[in-house]
């Protein structure tokens, strides 16, 4: 279902869903409704549905320290999403700060990388948004971790020039995915001039042509 969402095909991620839900009911797996529950809650509001999600949270939130491990992070990144989406960005920095004293000791470094780019979103164009996307793309260019960022969109795509001295080909690939290429990412944009002399070569002009 991740998949299709990300290929752009939302109504095949919600059949998905549907489908795998009926499975765990046809097989009674009730435990695992709660898990398909917060993924479900992720996929829609990547597609900029909110609404059902409100009504998930409402009991995500109470059963938070009654859940496993797993499920709790789940929620948490759901019910940070979620407060982001609806602009309550003081909410959501505090279900993430919630959300890293939980994993800071497990190694879940995925976990940490989102952390950091939610909380980049969360700051918005704060110093520390700066900040935290910086650390995110140290902790992700190592192993060249990108469809983390790229699933998050636009509001991580517009940041990305802003850190790309902390991994500058990490970044430029980034950027690349993005559809933005290298070009965005010039501390000055190219001049009429500039633009003329490169049609020029574009042309096959010689030196002394161009500089004529």
């Amino acid at each position: 279902a991740r998949l299709r969402q990300a290929q752009g095909a939302a109504a095949e991620a919600r059949h998905i869903l549907a489908a795998v839900r009926q499975r765990l009911s046809q097989a009674r797996f009730d435990a695992y409704e709660p898990l398909l529950a917060a993924v479900e809650a992720e996929l829609l509001l990547r597609q900029g549905v909110v609404e059902p999600v409100e009504k998930w949270a409402a009991t995500a939130v109470t059963t938070l320290n009654q859940v496993s491990r797993y499920q709790r992070e789940l929620d948490l990144l759901g019910l940070a999403r979620l407060r982001l989406a609806t602009g309550q960005f003081e909410l959501a920095l505090g279900f993430l700060a919630e959300l890293a004293a939980a994993v800071q000791q497990s190694g879940r470094q995925l976990v940490q990388i989102t952390i950091w780019l939610l909380r980049a979103q969360a700051f918005g164009r704060q110093a520390e948004a700066k900040a935290a996307l910086a650390t995110a793309v140290r902790l992700a260019a190592p192993e060249n971790y990108r469809r983390l960022f790229l699933d998050e969109g636009n509001a991580i795509a517009e940041m990305l020039p802003a850190v790309r001295e902390v991994a500058p080909a990490f970044v430029d690939a980034l950027l690349a995915d993005f559809g933005r290429g290298k070009a965005d990412s010039l501390a000055e944009p190219l001049s009429e001039r500039e633009l003329d002399v490169l049609r020029l070569v574009a042309d096959g002009r010689s030196n002394r042509e161009i500089a004529d």
